[in-house]
């Protein structure tokens, strides 16, 4: 018996196959033998497939039943109609159509968050997506490229005999003068902090703890790719020795203003902006001018961030109190910077500390 399901059409053996195909397209055939003890001849079935079980539609897209139900389960791809009495998937022509979709998208790195918006969206509209996908492939790309000159130069090592050591190298801090061009727009987390105090260092600790715990990264609108991050030290109070520290990532555009966001560039950027930060964020603009940048690098990131860290700062407030040309414009301003390109390195990353400097009015004597 042929399936509800299906459309079927019953041929007698006699009329040729040529005419058959010409006249219902191209449909799939079967060949059924009728009781030969009842004189019947042999006749022809072709059924229009408008169904397909998951065991046959996984077969076709050669992927796994598993995959399908975990598809089903995060709301991409969901069966026509599950069978209420063993459970079973059956899939549709529409399921078929966006499943080619899928399978297309992934086949570009996709995630599946952003295949999910993608599918529900009309072509004319998969401008931004395809563009932050673009983006992430050229990071990946950059990051490889990473890869394989570490393991290039491994291999070479390995093949002059040497010692593999990747700790023989010394930090060594390398200080110039730098002019940024243009506003630089960071959103992130913020914490006052009295300098000196047993808490200092335990709280910034927590705050960058927190900001990956959080996947603050994340929530950061119109995120700058690949990242820029920063460790902002700014708004110090003489009186009280406080400060403003600051993680936090490099946004392309302007995001408004919050209760927390009290630089004063912030409140001109986000004058063009249509919604406000979320609480938990806060704003800040590194405005365009003349820095001095202090350079090093470590064998990995954890000495990098303590115990390189601390001398980076100690070799940028020398430098600005031996400067006969320069000197400081804010007082007790200074900005960490984590560029992914030399940051996320399997060895030896290298990091920047700017700050804000101006002609200086000293007399030389």
């Amino acid at each position: 018996m042929i399936a509800p399901s299906r459309i079927a059409y019953i041929i007698h053996y006699f009329i040729p196959y040529n005419i058959f195909k010409k006249r219902y397209g191209n449909l799939s055939i079967q060949q059924k033998t009728l009781d030969r003890a009842l004189g019947a001849q042999y006749m022809m079935v072709a059924e229009v497939e408008t169904m397909y079980a998951s065991g046959r539609f996984s077969g076709m897209f050669r992927v796994s039943k598993k995959l399908l139900r975990h598809y089903h389960d995060i709301g991409l791809l969901s069966p026509e109609r599950v069978d209420p009495a063993n459970g079973y998937y059956f899939y549709g022509q529409a399921e078929y159509e966006k499943m080619k979709l899928i399978m297309f998208l992934r086949a570009l790195h996709m995630p599946l968050s952003d295949i999910k918006i993608l599918a529900e969206l009309p072509r004319e509209q998969w401008g931004e997506g395809i563009h932050r996908q673009l983006i992430a492939i050229r990071g990946q790309r950059r990051d490889l490229a990473r890869v394989e000159a570490e393991l290039e130069s491994l291999e070479k090592q390995i093949t002059k005999g040497g010692l593999i050591d990747i700790m023989d190298k010394k930090t060594e801090y390398i200080i110039r003068t730098i002019n940024i061009a243009e506003d630089i727009l960071v959103i992130g987390r913020g914490a006052r902090i009295k300098h000196g105090s047993p808490e200092h260092m335990p709280t910034i600790r927590r705050l960058i703890e927190n900001f990956f715990g959080d996947d603050v990264p994340a929530m950061v609108p119109n995120r700058h790719e690949p990242a820029m991050r920063f460790g902002i030290c700014a708004e110090y109070d003489p009186k009280t020795h406080e400060f403003t520290y600051m993680m936090g990532d490099q946004a392309t555009t302007p995001a408004a203003t919050n209760a927390a966001s009290t630089n004063a560039a912030v409140t001109n950027a986000a004058a063009t902006t249509a919604a406000p930060l979320p609480d938990t964020l806060r704003s800040y603009v590194i405005p365009a001018g003349d820095y001095v940048c202090v350079t090093f690098s470590a064998p990995d990131i954890e000495t990098i961030t303590t115990k390189a860290l601390g001398p980076g700062y100690d070799e940028l407030f020398s430098w600005l109190g031996s400067s006969t040309e320069w000197e400081s414009a804010v007082h007790g301003e200074a900005y960490e910077v984590y560029d992914d390109k030399r940051f996320e390195v399997a060895s030896w990353p290298e990091m920047d500390i700017w700050a804000p400097i101006k002609k200086t009015k000293k007399r030389c004597i």
